[in-house]
C-alpha cells in the first residue's frame, strides 16, 4: 500500500524502512517502523544495516 501511495498512515520512507501512523491509536501520536528487511528476529539483522 505504501509504494502504491494507497496508505493513509504512511509519514516517511528511510533507508532502512518505513514510519508510519498507528491504526489504532491507544496512545495519541503512537507510530511504528516498519524494516524493510524482514527477519524473525532483530539480532539476525546485520549489524552495518
Amino acid at each position: 500500500m505504501i509504494k502504491n501511495n494507497k496508505n493513509p498512515c504512511y509519514v516517511k520512507e528511510l533507508e532502512t524502512g518505513y514510519v508510519v501512523i498507528g491504526d489504532y491509536q491507544l496512545f495519541k501520536g503512537y507510530t511504528l517502523f516498519l524494516c524493510k528487511v524482514h527477519e524473525t528476529e532483530l539480532f539476525n539483522l546485520n549489524n552495518e544495516f
